[in-house]
């Protein structure tokens, strides 16, 4: 006769709870810093390739196209 094997105990996750109003407000900052940071340095990234662009442009002359 097989004997059944011992039930293993399974970890159950913890319930999910409300975020507090301060968590709320600290991930609400973080994610505009976040957006602000991201927003400016591709803002800064298209006025350098700008930049960049209108030098190159002025450097070279028609023939070198």
């Amino acid at each position: 006769m097989s004997t059944p094997a011992p039930s293993a105990s399974i970890a159950q996750p913890e319930p999910k709870t409300a975020m507090s109003e301060a968590e709320t407000k600290l991930l609400d900052h973080s994610l505009v810093r976040g957006m602000f940071w991201t927003g400016s340095v591709k803002w800064a990234s298209q006025v350098v390739s700008w930049v960049t662009t209108i030098l190159v442009a002025r450097i070279l002359t028609p023939e070198d196209y």
